[in-house]
């Protein structure tokens, strides 16, 4: 079991490859937001929507999440996280719709946790950016960075 579980869209080049999450440039970036919170990679579980590659890093399609969707739904039922962070639109939007929430465009609902009630007990779900999205616009670091604060002010607050 872990607190925290991190959610992304689906695994790149290097995690492909590797068969780890986060490596390359947006896993430098994931490091130091951890690091920002005194996280270590080994408190948390990572994982994606969308289990293998995609080509050319297209956006999944719906068929696509709902395929892969019960392996993700399996992992939470296991893994039973009191905080789940979605990195990026797809995780958050398949998610907030699976709770019953509204959907709303990232930029409004950033950071802000979202309290569910899972099978195991109460749970907070907290959309935020992917760190990648960090990379391609500098701007949004400050932003990323205060909300992984967010998250590990979350972590044993909902029990």
């Amino acid at each position: 079991m872990a607190k925290i579980m991190f959610v992304a869209e689906a695994p790149g080049y290097y995690e492909a490859k590797s068969g780890y999450h986060f490596r390359g440039a947006a896993g430098k970036v994931f490091d130091e937001l951890m690091a920002s919170i005194k996280l270590s990679r080994r408190e948390v579980y990572i994982t994606n929507i969308i289990k293998d590659k995609l080509p050319s890093n297209r956006d999944p399609s719906e068929k696509e999440i709902e395929a892969y969707a019960p392996f993700l739904l399996e992992q939470i039922k296991v893994i039973e996280p009191e905080v789940i962070v979605t990195l990026g639109r797809f995780s958050t939007n398949y998610l907030m719709e699976l709770c019953g929430r509204e959907e709303k465009p990232l930029k409004e609902i950033h950071g802000r946790p979202v309290e569910v009630t899972c099978s195991y007990g109460k749970c907070a779900i907290v959309p935020m950016f992917h760190p990648a999205a960090g990379l391609y616009n500098a701007a949004l670091l400050p932003m990323i960075r205060k909300d992984f604060r967010v998250v590990r002010k979350l972590v044993g607050g909902w029990k």
